[in-house]
């Protein structure tokens, strides 16, 4: 690994702590055993330590006895190898509902909502609207009682709903978090509950707890839901504190009109206090009571957007280690945006939204001194993403304030519906798992350095928050109904959010011009400045952070009026303040001229535009680190105080390398500095200037080519040949060979449960189990798949792999399988036997039969292996001769679904230091092994640029190995694009559920498609 930062032991406890996802049935005779083997290879690569997170799938009842059973196992099990265990809240997500615990206790405090409802003429008019408006020219207009409305006439209503009940949430709908019951009633579900059930050493040796994405929805989650979150309380809480009722003003949050902004900060405003009342603080106190570290995130994609979670920022403050996420894994390389994460179109190395609200955390952190800001990490970033996309995206989130990275998912199983549940996964599945140690140690490494000493930030970007609360027009949503499917439309996010996306872009694209300036900033939130800033001669302090100047970003136009009194004070005392003044200015919402109230106050910067904005800024506070030839895109800084001495890390997530002189505030001569494409550096300056750098890659010059001869290439694994559709019978009647997950759809809703209970499903108690003691299902189904092998084809040894192979009878070609005695592949569900001599040339038939439904039956694809080619046919793939291996893509060459290593052997005619290099676009794969003689080196690319030490044999062997995807799927996705991934990409309304031409399969081109470049010391003589 070129770039590999050595770690040491010391680092141990800042490497990765995935989400340990409980997704199975764990039996007392073998799921303890389990458990230990899973975390003992967690350990074994490198990961510091665990969140024991319950996922749809989970069969083991949450948090009944078997489970707290299985929470001790896994705490005893990472103190015995050093490893951190934590909990996480929530069976799955938002937190607050407790897999259904918490709405099965107070029913009363569910989410409900108000949306409007149109039509026209006095049909279909609600009979008890909260209120009623004629429509006129595209808005609401005068209120009209309902017996005035009358034919022609166009309405619009306000009606209340209750949230449907969903299976996510165990038959229950969400409850509400403002609501005064829910926090107690979730604490003692979930809380009280693990404290009562694990002894004084159990509970101490937990670091932390992890909430995740707890909000405000309406009818459904997220933001971008027709309604509003309006429950009694809320209507109730507002007029208290507000002095009108909301119900009156309701268009205003929807339309704009004079008194919008108000209304609409004020409605915010409301939930925001209620948020922290009776969720945020109450959380936090019962966590420091019983000195637990909360962690986790709240909905910070959406931000400025109020609709969902208003205010995330202030939120975080009431947690002891702050967090964001950040998934999917095609970050950072340029894309064209319009996705879940709410991410615009941006340039390689670049993410101007996440750099902000990871700069939100970060600030959060250097205010109050916490020593922990988590992400979760790279999840749903699909079985196409490899260890060079985490390595890029994490150096990124390092740099920006992460220390605690907490990698999505890793499975105990992906039996089933679970391999569709958000990959990619951190687990055995993945055939590069075993070499991920070095990955881990890097990011240890780099999170350990980040948490030494304090950051020292001398500006502060004021964030524009309530300026969103009033510029939020929730008429942009109607229309808008949260699918499956639209989670992939391009413009989804940006048409629910449109009327803040010129505050968003503007503020986030502010930010990066400044990171990449190497300006040392924080960001300002308004509730956090009225709680904790005051100003001290000429500095404003939050906290224990001093700032030297303030900036409020272009188009802000709103400011609280404890904002405005601090920033006059601020001014009154000196201090540097720096904006563009708005055209329209707001106080709480209303009309008022704060910019004339500064000016009086003090001496204010105004400026024209965002480019004077930032010249301005950094000559008040001048960057610690510059370089005459200025920085590149997607360049960032992070700078610590570690008493005597200063500590930089550098990052460089551009799509190009960056090489210059650098200079440092405390370093003397400026200093040279390399830093390849999406790689860092560690710059230590001691007291007396002196700089080390930590990371660096040793420099090559003077060498020449060196010949070299490809000798052979060979795998040691069997091909792997994935038969994804089969033909149902159920009951006696026969359906077409079909999709195994529409066959899986049939054999469910024959059952009487509808459909698959454990498919983006959480089980309430026992409930999938308990329906169908009662349903009693009289099924009787055989699933056939077909397997077309070629004439003269040698099947010895060819071996066959099935899920869950006990609850189901077995045959190929009538002959009885005996799993028996088969071992486990990729998966302990995954069983795997020789079955070579039940095959012949022609159509085989593999099926598996069940005279009696279980709910732990899933149809899903197999697996066969042996010595042969596969060839695209109208329907699938055809097994045909072998075929030697030589350069270029595996899919080409009768290997279309190997994800393992293949090895390819050079005689370099050299002995000595050879260096080895190959270009991005000359393999494909997760990670590229060296190897000679002397030593082994591993490189995850996307270029390989490796020197390693050759024996007296010459030889160099290059193992190249794959990705799931090609293994795993999804192989026919409606939307390609890559590096994400979500359930519907292999069984959504768009995805063809019949048989498939082979050549239509969405596959990766995996191998070595280049002879690399070698070259010696010297002239090679």
């Amino acid at each position: 690994m070129s770039d590999q930062i050595q770690t040491t032991d010391s680092a141990a406890e800042f490497r990765p702590w995935p989400f340990f996802v409980l997704n199975d049935e764990f039996l007392p005779e073998s799921g303890e055993a389990r458990l230990t083997e899973f975390l003992e290879n967690l350990h074994r690569v490198g990961f510091g330590g665990v969140f024991i997170h319950p996922r749809p799938g989970l069969i083991t009842e949450y948090l009944g006895p078997r489970w707290f059973e299985l929470v001790r196992h896994i705490i005893a099990e990472c103190r015995r190898l050093g490893m951190e265990p934590a909990l996480y809240d929530e069976n799955s997500y938002p937190s607050g509902f407790a897999g259904g615990h918490v709405p099965a206790r107070i029913p009363d405090a569910v989410v409900r909502a108000v949306s409007p409802v149109f039509g026209t003429g006095p049909v279909d008019v609600p009979v008890s609207p909260l209120k009623l408006c004629r429509w006129t020219d595209g808005a609401a207009g005068e209120p009209v009682p309902r017996e005035e409305i009358i034919d022609g006439d166009s309405w619009v209503a306000f009606v209340e709903k209750i949230m449907e009940p969903t299976a996510w949430h165990g038959g229950f709908p969400y409850v509400s978090l403002l609501d005064p019951q829910v926090m107690p009633a979730f604490l003692e579900t979930t809380h009280e509950r693990y404290r009562a059930e694990l002894n004084d050493d159990e509970w101490n040796s937990l670091r932390a707890i992890f909430t995740d994405e707890p909000h405000l929805p309406a009818e459904h989650h997220g933001s971008w839901s027709a309604g509003l979150h309006f429950t009694p309380w809320v209507r109730a809480s507002f007029k208290k504190r507000c002095g009108y009722d909301l119900v009156e003003k309701l268009p205003g949050l929807y339309w704009n009109s004079e008194e919008s902004a108000a209304v609409r900060f004020d409605y915010y405003e409301t939930l925001h206090a209620l948020f922290v009342a009776h969720w945020a603080k109450p959380l936090e106190d019962w966590c420091g009571t019983n000195q637990l570290p909360l962690t986790g995130h709240y909905l910070e994609h959406d931000w400025p957007c109020p609709y969902a979670t208003p205010g995330h920022m202030h939120l975080l403050k009431y947690m002891q280690w702050p967090g964001t996420d950040l998934l999917e894994t095609y970050l950072l390389e340029g894309h064209d945006g319009g996705d879940p994460q709410n991410l615009a179109a941006t340039l390689p190395g670049r993410e101007a939204q996440a750099l902000f609200f990871l700069r939100q955390a970060q600030s959060v952190a250097n205010q109050f001194g916490k020593e922990r800001v988590s992400c979760e990490s790279w999840g749903a970033g699909g079985n196409d993403s490899a260890p060079a996309d985490w390595l890029r995206i994490g150096r990124f989130l390092i740099v920006h304030g992460v220390n605690l990275l907490v990698p999505h998912i890793a499975p105990v199983t992906i039996r089933g519906s679970r391999k569709t549940d958000h990959p990619q996964f951190f687990s055995e599945i993945t055939a590069c798992f075993d070499h991920l140690k070095p990955m881990n140690d890097e990011f240890g490494r780099l999170c350990e350095w980040t948490t030494r000493g304090r950051m020292e930030n001398r500006l502060l970007l004021i964030d524009p928050l309530t300026t969103g609360y009033c510029l939020s027009q929730k008429s942009d949503c109607l229309g808008m109904q949260r699918q499956y499917d639209e989670s992939l439309r391009p413009d989804f996010i940006a048409l629910t959010q449109r009327s803040v996306q010129a505050l968003r872009s503007t503020t986030t694209e502010l930010a990066e011009a400044l990171s990449e300036a190497c300006a040392d900033f924080d960001i300002g939130d308004e509730y956090i400045l009225e709680e904790d800033g005051r100003v001290e001669e000429m500095i404003l302090t939050v906290g224990i952070q001093h700032y030297n100047a303030v900036v409020l970003p272009p188009l802000l136009q709103n400011l609280r009026e404890p904002t405005v009194q601090l920033l006059e004070a601020f001014v009154q005392n000196g201090g540097q303040l720096v904006a563009v003044r708005p055209e329209m200015a707001w106080v709480d919402g209303r009309a008022a001229d704060w910019p004339a109230r500064l000016d009086a106050a003090g001496s204010v910067c105004w400026v024209a535009s965002a480019d004077q904005l930032i010249g301005k800024a950094l000559t008040c506070v001048p960057p610690r680190a510059a370089s005459e030839s200025g920085f590149p895109v997607g360049f960032a800084h992070q700078r610590r105080v570690d008493g005597d001495r200063v500590i930089y890390l550098f990052v460089n997530s551009g799509a190009q390398d960056w090489c210059g002189r650098i200079a440092l505030a405390e370093a003397g001569d400026a200093v040279p500095l390399t830093i390849p494409a999406c790689e860092a550096r560690v710059l230590v300056v001691d007291s007396a200037g002196a700089v080390s750098i930590e990371g660096s890659s040793d420099a090559r010059p003077g060498w020449t080519s060196c010949s070299a001869e490809l000798e052979t290439v060979q795998t040691l694994e069997k091909n792997t040949w994935v038969i994804d559709t089969c033909a149902a019978e159920i009951n006696g009647e026969r359906f077409p060979e079909e999709l195994v997950y529409s066959a899986n759809r049939r054999y469910w809703e024959a059952s009487g449960l509808g459909t698959n209970g454990w498919h983006m499903v959480v089980q309430f108690r026992d409930q999938m189990f308990r329906r169908a003691r009662e349903l009693s299902p009289d099924v009787r189904a055989v699933f056939s798949y077909t397997v077309d092998v070629g004439e003269g084809v040698e099947t010895a040894g060819w071996e066959l792999a099935v899920e869950a192979p006990e609850l189901w009878s077995v045959a190929v070609n009538g002959n009885a399988v005996d799993f028996s005695k088969g071992t486990a592949w990729r998966d302990v569900h995954l069983r795997r036997v020789a079955v070579g001599e039940f095959l012949r040339a022609g159509t085989n038939e593999i099926t598996m039969a069940s005279s009696e439904f279980d709910v732990r039956q899933e149809i899903d694809q197999i697996y066969l292996f042996g010595d042969f080619a596969l060839e695209p046919v109208e329907s699938g793939f055809r097994a045909v001769a072998p075929k030697p291996l030589g350069l270029g893509a595996w899919k080409k060459q009768g290997r279309p679904f190997f994800d393992h290593e293949v090895a390819y052997s050079f005689d370099v005619a050299w002995s000595g230091p050879v260096h080895v290099q190959l270009a991005r676009e000359d393999w494909s794969g997760a990670v590229v092994r060296i190897e000679t003689a002397c030593e082994s080196r591993l490189s995850y690319g996307p270029a390989v640029d490796e020197t390693v030490q050759v024996g007296d044999d010459r030889r160099v062997t290059l193992k190249v190995t794959g990705l799931p995807l090609n293994t795993f799927g999804p192989f026919r996705v409606a939307d390609p694009r890559p590096k994400r991934a979500w359930s519907i990409q292999w069984s959504g309304p768009d995805i063809p559920s019949g048989t498939l031409p082979g050549n239509s399969y969405r596959l990766m081109d995996f191998g070595l498609f280049q002879l690399p470049q070698f070259s010696v010391e010297g002239n090679g003589q």
